[in-house]
C-alpha cells in the first residue's frame, strides 16, 4: 500500500527527533497513502509524558486529547516510568503544551486509557495512537477498547519487549487482527485503516492450500516473526 522508506521528506531523515519522527505517519501514511488530511481531523493521543509528540499532533490536527495519568511504576521495562517524578514529567507537559490548552484545540485527561476510552462514543474519532503502557495486557485491551471508537488505529513500538520477555504490541495486534498493519514505520510505528481493513487485506493461497491473510505489502503475521524476538 505504501513504501515508508521511500521518498522521505527531509526532515524525516534527523534522527531522534519525534516530530520527524511522526510526520512520517501524517505525509506518507495518512496523507499520501490514505489519502487524509490531519487539519481536518479528531484525534486522541494514549500516553503523552512531556508532550513532544503531543505538541506535534497540535500542530496537524483539528481537535487532539491527550491521555496519561502521569503516574511512575507502571512498567519495570519502561525508563519512562520511574526515570523522573511524573509530577515535574506533567509540569512540563503543561508548559510544552500550553498553548494549545488554552485554545481548546487540546483537551487533557488526566486518566488511565481506560479510564477515559468511555468518554468517548464509538466512531466518533479519525486517529487513535496508542503509546501507553507496554505490558502486554495493556496493549491488549487498548486495542481492544479503543479499536471501536475511530477510523485509523496506529501506536508505537511494534518491537517492544515487556517486563514479562513477551514482545508485547506485537502479539496484541497480532491477537487482534488477521493480518499486519497498513503498515509499520522506520520509528516503529504501526497504523491499520479499520474502515479499509478488509479491502486491504490480501489472500494467498500456501503450498499446502491454506489461504493465509497478509497485508497489502504481501507480508503474513508468519512472515514478520523471524524480525521480533518473543513473538512466538
Amino acid at each position: 500500500m505504501f513504501d515508508a522508506h521511500a521518498n522521505l521528506p527531509d526532515y524525516a531523515h534527523v534522527k531522534g527527533d519525534r516530530h520527524a519522527e511522526l510526520g512520517l505517519i501524517t505525509e506518507i501514511v495518512l496523507r499520501k497513502a490514505f489519502k487524509v488530511e490531519p487539519s481536518e481531523c479528531t484525534m486522541v493521543e494514549i500516553g503523552s509524558f512531556r508532550g513532544e509528540s503531543t505538541e506535534f499532533w497540535c500542530k496537524n490536527f483539528k481537535k487532539v486529547y491527550a491521555v496519561d495519568p502521569w503516574q511512575n511504576g507502571y512498567d519495570a521495562e519502561d525508563g519512562s516510568s520511574g526515570g523522573a517524578p511524573m509530577e515535574l514529567v506533567e509540569k512540563e507537559f503543561d508548559l510544552r503544551t500550553k498553548e494549545y490548552q488554552d485554545n481548546g484545540k487540546l483537551v487533557k485527561h488526566k486518566k488511565t486509557s481506560m479510564e477515559a476510552v468511555d468518554l468517548f462514543e464509538d466512531n466518533s474519532l479519525d486517529f487513535v495512537y496508542i503509546d501507553g503502557n507496554h505490558i502486554y495486557e495493556y496493549v491488549k485491551e487498548d486495542i481492544d477498547k479503543w479499536r471501536p471508537k475511530t477510523k485509523i488505529l496506529a501506536g508505537h513500538d511494534m518491537g517492544w519487549i515487556d517486563a514479562n520477555g513477551i514482545n508485547s504490541v506485537f502479539r496484541a495486534c497480532r491477537d487482534f487482527f488477521n493480518r499486519p498493519p497498513d503498515g509499520v514505520l522506520p520509528d516503529t510505528s504501526w497504523v491499520y485503516h479499520l474502515e479499509r481493513y478488509e479491502e486491504n487485506t490480501v489472500w494467498t493461497t500456501t503450498k499446502t492450500n491454506d489461504l493465509i491473510p497478509r497485508n497489502t505489502y504481501g507480508n503474513s503475521w508468519f512472515d514478520l516473526i523471524p524480525n521480533y524476538k518473543g513473538a512466538v
